[in-house]
C-alpha cells in the first residue's frame, strides 16, 4: 500500500520505498541534481533524507519514518521527472521500529489534500 506526507513525499510500505510526490515534482520543475544518503545510515523520522536540486529551487526530501537506508535507486535521476512516483523513487527505507501507517494519508486524502 502506498501512503502519503503532507510533506508531499510518498512511501510503499510493502517495499519500503520512498519517493517524491508527482504534485511536488509538477511544483518544483525539472529536477536537475539529487543528494541521496548511504546505504546503512540511519535516518530518524523528519530528518532530512535527501536533497532536490530543480530548475526552479532546491527542496529537501524528509524521512516519513525511522529507519536504515539499504538502497539507493541509481536510475533515480533518470525517472523522476517523468515518474516519480514509481520508476522514480528515491531509496529503500527499512523501518526501525515498524511504521504505524494510520498517522499517514491514503491516496484518496492525499489527493484530497492537494486538490484543495
Amino acid at each position: 500500500m502506498k501512503y502519503y506526507t503532507p510533506e508531499h513525499q510518498w512511501f510503499d510500505q510493502d517495499l519500503y520505498r520512498v519517493g517524491l510526490s508527482s504534485f511536488a515534482r509538477g511544483e518544483l520543475g525539472q529536477i536537475v541534481y539529487l543528494q541521496m544518503p548511504k546505504v546503512g545510515d540511519k535516518i530518524e523520522e523528519g530528518q532530512i533524507l535527501c536533497i532536490l536540486e530543480s530548475t526552479k529551487s532546491a527542496a529537501d526530501v524528509y524521512a516519513p519514518y525511522s529507519g536504515i537506508v539499504s538502497e539507493l535507486n541509481p536510475e533515480a535521476l533518470n525517472f523522476i521527472n517523468e515518474d516519480p512516483e514509481k520508476n522514480g523513487w528515491l531509496v529503500t527505507l527499512i523501518p526501525d521500529p515498524a511504521i504505524k501507517s494510520d498517522r499517514f494519508l491514503t491516496p484518496i486524502q492525499y489527493h484530497e489534500m492537494i486538490s484543495m
